[in-house]
């Protein structure tokens, strides 16, 4: 009977109503969009947080730079009291010779330029490295503030589009942005001012030298530390990939946490250069023979002590 039943219904064929329809629970688009937006807006706002850090350091930063950089500027023009005293000297160099007497008519009138001081080259390089360093500054704010326009204009979706169209605007977007290396960008703008701040303190270490050796040591002890800093947690990194190639004794060693756009340039560098990856290749392998092969060798071959050799006399 119920075979009878079915066979009597109708079949359904191509553009009937569906027979068991799925629930209408949402807009599908919506859902599919919903994560996806959640998270670019993390991403967002993380590079939003960085620009804004990065722009108050750069205005701090700038703030200082731009009083050296007063001071420094002074030290390119000509000291004029030092013109004076050179033309007067002049004068009375020519007067006290006899034999000038007789020529001071026809004698060549005395230029300033020409009896002035020349600005010491030190001023010259301190001037270019505080310059550069203001220059460099002032262009990581100015990309940043630009680049938070383009976060603004990415998130920015019209009221009056579908769950659809935003999908496909979002995937666009998306697509766009990783094209144009909008990310690298972002990562591009710490190294624009670590290199504003290093050519600031090679000037520092410039003006000081010239200026009093007595501070300057001191000052530049102190400004090592946070070279060798950077030097190291950009190295180390790339560096403990030559780890894993030798045998280290006891475990393995933890991976280096230091990851930065600096220290992956530098992954990069060794990479692609054959002649730098085996010239730290070999320092890696100096330095991991010195520290840990040798004093292990020195161990096996002292071995234990012998029983009963610290008798009392």
């Amino acid at each position: 009977m119920l075979t009878e039943e079915l066979d009597s219904e109708p079949k359904w064929q191509s553009g009937d109503p569906y027979q068991y329809p799925i629930p209408c629970d949402g807009d599908p688009w919506q859902k599919l969009l919903k994560p996806l937006l959640e998270r670019d807006r993390a991403q967002c706002e993380s590079w939003k947080d960085e620009v804004h850090n990065l722009l108050i350091f750069a205005g701090l930063f700038s703030s200082v730079l731009t009083s050296f950089v007063l001071v420094s500027y002074s030290s390119l023009q000509p000291d004029q009291n030092k013109v004076i005293i050179n033309i007067l000297a002049h004068i009375a160099a020519r007067l006290d010779n006899p034999l000038n007497n007789t020529l001071l008519s026809g004698a060549e009138p005395v230029v300033p330029a020409m009896l002035e001081d020349a600005i010491p080259s030190s001023s010259t390089r301190i001037n270019i490295f505080w310059f550069t360093s203001l220059v460099l500054s002032l262009t990581a704010a100015l990309i940043g503030i630009i680049s938070l326009q383009w976060l603004e204009e990415h998130q920015h979706y019209q009221s009056t589009l579908s769950s659809r169209q935003k999908f496909a605007l979002f995937n666009m977007r998306l697509e766009g942005l990783k094209a144009w290396h909008l990310p690298e960008i972002f990562s591009a703008l710490p190294l624009l001012l670590q290199l504003a701040l290093t050519l600031f303190f090679v000037g520092l270490i410039d003006f000081l030298f010239h200026s009093s050796s007595a501070v300057a040591i001191p000052v530049v002890a102190f400004i090592g530390i946070p070279f060798t800093f950077v030097i190291l947690t950009t190295v180390i990194p790339a560096l403990q990939t030559f780890g894993f190639c030798l045998p280290l004794p006891g475990k393995v060693p933890q991976q280096a946490p230091y990851k930065s756009t600096q220290s992956r340039l530098f992954r990069h560098l060794l990479i692609y250069s054959k002649h730098v990856f085996r010239l730290f290749a070999y320092v890696y392998y100096s330095l991991y023979r010195y520290i840990f092969l040798l004093p292990s060798r020195f161990r096996r071959e002292e071995g234990p002590a012998p029983r009963g050799s610290n008798n009392r006399l």
